[in-house]
C-alpha cells in the first residue's frame, strides 16, 4: 500500500497542478491484463490472446477544476497501481 501511494504522489509531482486533487476511495481489486496479444485474422478478429489476473490498488480521485465559465466543477480520475510491481497499469 506505501509503494502504491508513493507511486501516485510520484505520478503527479512531475505535473504542475493548478487545482486541487483529492484521493475519495482506496480498494484492492484483480484487473484483467492481456499478457499476450497473440495473432489477428485478415479479418481483424484476434485470436491466442492471454490475459492474466493481476492484484492492483484501485485509486478513485477528484480533481476540481474550473471551466470557461469560472464554475468549478469535479472530474473523477482512476489509477490503478500493480500491487506486485508498484507499477502503473495503463
Amino acid at each position: 500500500m506505501q509503494q502504491a501511494v508513493q507511486n501516485l504522489k510520484k505520478k503527479y509531482s512531475n505535473v504542475i497542478l493548478t487545482d486541487e486533487m483529492m484521493v475519495t476511495g482506496i480498494s484492492m481489486v484483480y484487473l484483467p491484463v492481456i499478457t499476450s496479444a497473440g495473432t489477428t485474422s485478415n479479418e481483424g478478429v484476434s485470436s491466442n490472446k492471454q490475459i492474466e489476473m493481476v492484484p492492483c490498488w484501485y485509486f478513485t480521485i477528484n480533481a476540481k477544476y474550473s471551466n470557461f465559465d469560472g464554475i468549478v466543477d469535479t472530474m473523477p480520475i482512476e489509477v490503478r497501481i500493480n500491487a506486485i510491481t508498484g507499477k502503473e497499469i495503463l
